[in-house]
């Protein structure tokens, strides 16, 4: 489903005189969708908290373009699950840990500069510029005893989340992408190995699903995609599985308060199934038929009508998340 650009800048024009309004939680394009079905009909998705409580000020259409409402909140995917497998050589869609909470590496990625190898996950997972990463999980810790480093990975260097005023005297902060990358020279100083590959369903000790990613690429509605987080493993799209159903989504990220929104996000159907579940935030999102990086994702929805919590998720386009941070996912 293309989307013309003229509704990308109508939508954009409204959209948080919507946000405003109390109660709507995002609003984006792509599907029509009514009663948890899906149609090939292009639409402005409004979302909110309760749609029986729909705010006045909703309107029927944007710009022509017919608004359908939707039931459903988004919150960030970490947690402290109990995956603990320590992995020698470092790969995709692992379980690490910050100070903060626990999550996903997403992928191993390359310093466009430096050519630096660097873990890839979500800022909410990670925590501020110099907190440390480990992999599984952070040690326990003694009084006056100096932490074990067997485990350590590295140390955040560069973050993304919303933090710009887009006017001045706004009282709103945005960005892109919810996103940070780490370094991985605590691993290396502990001869752990690094990999360009995704972990498959099984884990550790089996074959990955691929042995690198190729290409990136923005998704289209529609399109089947496919992810490994550590928590729910291997959540992958088939005719009926997940896929894209809304694109150009902007919707408020609760981690910085109410007036916090990430912008250009895409929406996620699980075909029926969780797509993700808390842990799996920082996940690289792949295409559903090749090693083509397309998203990284960071939330899931909460339980709402028609689904439970993780059918619906969000993430950010990698496009932007390799902008913002200044790495390749495709290594040289």
């Amino acid at each position: 489903m293309d989307i013309p650009d003229e509704t990308v800048q109508a939508k954009s024009a409204v959209e948080f005189d919507l946000l405003a309004l109390p109660g709507v939680t995002g609003v984006g394009l792509g599907a029509r969708e009514e009663n948890g079905e899906f149609f090939d009909e292009l639409a402005v998705r409004i979302l909110v908290e309760d749609a029986s409580q729909v705010p006045d000020g909703v309107p029927q259409d944007v710009a022509g373009v017919p608004v359908c409402v939707i039931e459903r909140v988004y919150d960030p995917l970490g947690s402290l699950p109990p995956d603990l497998d320590p992995y020698p050589e470092l790969r995709g869609g692992i379980r690490i840990e910050s100070p903060q909470k626990a999550g996903t590496m997403g992928a191993l990625v390359e310093d466009a500069t430096t050519g630096e190898v660097l873990g890839l996950s979500n800022f909410h997972v990670t925590g501020p510029v110099g907190n440390p990463i480990w992999q599984p999980a952070s040690p326990s810790l003694v009084h006056e005893v100096p932490p074990a480093k067997d485990d350590l990975v590295g140390s955040v260097a560069t973050v993304d989340f919303p933090n710009t005023f887009p006017l001045p005297s706004s009282p709103i902060v945005v960005s892109t992408t919810d996103s940070a990358v780490f370094r991985t020279d605590g691993a290396a100083a502990q001869h752990r190995g690094v990999s360009q590959a995704i972990a498959d369903d099984m884990g550790l000790g089996f074959p990955d699903l691929i042995p690198a990613v190729t290409a990136t690429a923005d998704p289209q509605v529609f399109r089947t995609v496919r992810k490994r987080g550590f928590e729910t493993r291997l959540t992958k799209g088939s005719v009926s599985g997940a896929q894209v159903v809304g694109k150009w989504l902007t919707e408020r990220w609760s981690p910085g308060g109410p007036n916090a929104y990430l912008i250009e996000q895409v929406e996620i159907y699980g075909g029926g199934d969780v797509f993700g579940d808390p842990g799996d935030s920082g996940s690289l999102v792949l295409d559903g038929a090749s090693p083509t990086a397309v998203g990284l994702l960071w939330g899931g929805s909460k339980a709402g009508q028609f689904v439970r919590g993780g059918h619906f998720c969000s993430m950010s386009l990698i496009s932007n998340v390799e902008a913002h941070l200044g790495f390749s996912t495709v290594w040289a």
